[in-house]
């Protein structure tokens, strides 16, 4: 159920605390930025299969790699910016998964031969 501003304001008042509705939407900004930082620390495990993709990104005349996984329930695990599609970048990416997450049973990958060689 979703309340109003006003409509908290009225029902504060009516147990007798008298609060504005600037007040409480300020309340509601700090609150809601702690509530979301506890609600991300208490998300569930990342789904069993990983989806792996890299694509090439033009940042200032540049060319970087952009390496994504997303976990089978649409979830963003992790993005990470590099500035080459090799070995090397493939690994590191997932070691840094691996550090955080648990192993997948599957692992979906593009066909770039780096990630096969990761």
């Amino acid at each position: 159920m979703t309340l109003r501003y006003r409509e908290v304001e009225e029902r504060l008042l009516e147990r007798g605390i008298v609060v504005t509705r600037e007040s409480i939407r300020t309340w509601c900004m700090k609150v809601s930025a702690l509530f979301a930082l506890g609600l991300r620390h208490r998300e569930p495990r990342c789904g069993s299969r990983w989806h792996l993709d890299a694509m090439c990104v033009d940042i200032a005349g540049v060319k970087q790699w952009l390496w994504r996984a997303v976990d089978d329930h649409g979830a963003v695990l992790d993005v990470s910016l590099q500035q080459h599609r090799d070995t090397g970048a493939a690994t590191s990416f997932f070691q840094r998964l691996l550090g955080d997450y648990d192993v997948p049973e599957i692992i979906h990958t593009d066909t770039l031969w780096s990630s096969g060689a990761a």
